[in-house]
């Protein structure tokens, strides 16, 4: 009974959509119905909601007492729109909370780890010869603290057990050396006294005289800090003292040189380890071949390495007799090895024993090679080669 314009203003601002009313025929009341919602019926039930063709939430609801049907139309998006804005909002809130969660996170695995890796590069820079672990900056984490402590603690008692096994390797190291050389010292100056009673009974009182100058440096060489190692021209100096002792017995029959720069000088060495091996020459070598006699010694450096060369050109060594020195040689390590003493029976005492000493000094950076000649040339090289860094194998 109302009027059609009155009931349009009583619906209008009723939400966001469109409100229309049909009576019980499905005719309108109010609001004309536009081509896009033709298809609004009278529903078979009183109430409801449901989308239509083209995305709007229809509701819907149907007075008993005039069987009118009241339509509200809402677009999708007017719908949506706040939960889109709960939704959105949500995942930006989500969001932020996980980015601040990883920073927080992340500096605090940081200020945990950060002494643990202090510890790490600390305990990478520890080597054999320095065990003093330093903390650099103090934590507040109690219990790394404990840690590093309770580590510190274990690397000074490990520091102090090594300097304790290095020293006692160190006497004992010194004790085979002095040894080793006690066994050659006797027979050199017995050789050479020898000699110097041989020219005393030919009536030789300047060779006598200039002998017992040889022997006085020589022994004042071998008796001086036997323990300290001495340097390569040094050990030059004692062989040259040593050759010329020799010389006074062969005189013009025997021919030597040394030639070696100043680099000798950068070279240690044990005491007494390259005499044996120009003794072996002239007691060995040269018996059934005719004079002159040549003993060359050459010294070379490069690239950190040192080398020796024993020359001479005797008969050279017989077959099979530098596999046998050579296994003396493996068979003396060996025993050392083991912890026991070197066998003084072992054949070729004087090479066995210098070349043993040599191997308690260097180690593994020690190269030593015996060989004859080849080509037809006479005689045979002693080849002692040794490394200033690092091993050889």
């Amino acid at each position: 009974m109302l009027d059609n314009a009155y009931l349009q203003r009583i619906t209008q601002g009723v939400g966001s959509g469109q409100v229309y009313i049909l009576d019980q025929n499905g005719q309108p009341v109010v609001g004309d119905i536009p081509k896009e919602h033709a298809e609004l019926t009278t529903p078979h039930s009183v109430d409801g909601v449901h989308v239509d063709d083209h995305g709007n939430y229809v509701a819907y609801a149907r007075s008993e007492s005039t069987g009118w049907t009241t339509y509200l139309v809402t677009p999708k998006q007017d719908v949506l729109g706040p939960v889109n804005s709960v939704k959105y909002l949500s995942i930006l809130l989500i969001t932020a909370l996980m980015l601040l969660s990883f920073v927080y996170i992340y500096f605090s695995s940081r200020s945990l780890l950060l002494p643990i890796r202090k510890l790490r590069s600390q305990i990478w820079r520890i080597s054999y010869s320095n065990m003093n672990l330093k903390w650099d900056n103090p934590t507040q984490n109690n219990d790394l603290i404990l840690l590093n402590e309770a580590f510190q603690d274990l690397m000074e008692r490990l520091q102090a057990s090594i300097e304790r096994e290095k020293i006692a390797l160190h006497e004992e190291v010194k004790a085979r050396n002095s040894a080793l050389q006690a066994q050659i010292a006797p027979h050199f100056i017995h050789n050479v006294l020898y000699l110097i009673s041989i020219a005393a009974q030919e009536g030789k009182t300047d060779v006598v005289t200039d002998m017992c100058k040889h022997l006085s440096d020589s022994l004042r060489y071998i008796v001086s800090s036997p323990y300290v190692h001495v340097t390569l021209a040094d050990e030059l100096e004692h062989t040259r003292h040593y050759l010329s002792l020799v010389q006074q017995k062969y005189e013009d029959d025997l021919e030597w040189e040394i030639h070696a720069d100043e680099s000798a000088r950068n070279v240690q060495l044990p005491r007494l380890v390259l005499q044996p091996f120009v003794e072996n020459c002239i007691e060995h070598a040269f018996i059934h071949c005719d004079p002159p006699w040549r003993i060359e010694i050459t010294v070379k450096q490069f690239n950190g390495l040192w080398a020796v060369e024993i020359k001479d050109n005797g008969d050279g060594s017989p077959p099979g007799k530098i596999d046998e020195i050579m296994d003396n040689l493996r068979k003396s390590e060996a025993v050392a090895g083991e912890g026991n003493e070197r066998p003084a029976s072992i054949g070729n005492m004087g090479i066995v024993n210098s070349v043993g000493r040599l191997k308690l000094m260097y180690q593994n950076r020690l190269f030593f090679n015996l060989f004859n000649h080849a080509d037809g040339e006479k005689g045979a090289t002693v080849q002692i080669i040794g490394s200033l860094t690092k091993d050889f194998y």
